[in-house]
């Protein structure tokens, strides 16, 4: 790890959040806080045709399902309509948008082992920083990964929802078999 938690400058009102997003934390340790700098002024001109494209997704997927238009909300996944980000089930975007924003929006993800048995550094604890422990602790086990489903990383990326429940088990094997829906929004294909 090239770059430690005490490289980066403390005048970052964020630091001690840094490590609780895996994705970024391994960005840092791996290019430094110049290269964020660096990144930092083209990220709303790579972002916004970004984002817009997939909130142009979530507005339409969402006007077809309120029309009837979508056949089957439950088995489609649509990006979130604020942010647009992650996804949710078609079906169960409105209640979500509520549950999450209250009456300031007018317009569920049920997971595995890995999810509810993750432990997250202890931001908490003085140690940690000074130790530098900000591993995630994930259980034994396989991971949800294109392998596992027998897909390319293309169609992974592209989205993919999966027959998990609160009734699956925890130590349920994840295979190709649980696979729902692939795609997300009105370009959905179903596979069950």
């Amino acid at each position: 790890m090239p770059f430690s938690y005490g490289d980066l400058p403390d005048t970052i009102r964020t630091k001690p959040f840094w490590p609780l997003s895996r994705v970024l934390w391994l960005g840092y340790t791996q290019l430094g806080y110049d290269a964020f700098e660096k990144a930092l002024p083209i990220i709303p001109e790579v972002a916004y045709d970004f984002i817009k494209i997939r909130l142009d997704e979530a507005i339409m997927t969402e006007q077809d399902c309120i029309k009837g238009i979508l056949q089957s909300p439950e088995r489609t996944m649509a990006y979130l309509l604020f942010p647009p980000i992650t996804t949710v089930r078609t079906d169960l975007q409105q209640g979500l948008s509520k549950l999450l924003y209250g009456d300031s929006i007018d317009i569920c993800v049920v997971t595995p082992k890995m999810t509810l048995e993750c432990s997250p550094p202890n931001l908490r604890k003085k140690e940690t920083y000074q130790k530098e422990e900000f591993e995630w602790k994930f259980p034994e086990g396989n991971r949800v990964n294109p392998e596992l489903l027998e897909m390319s990383l293309e169609e992974f990326l592209d989205g993919v929802l999966l027959d998990i429940t609160p009734e699956f088990p925890l130590d349920g094997e994840i295979t190709k078999d649980l696979i729902i829906s692939k795609g997300i929004g009105r370009k959905t294909a179903f596979v069950k």
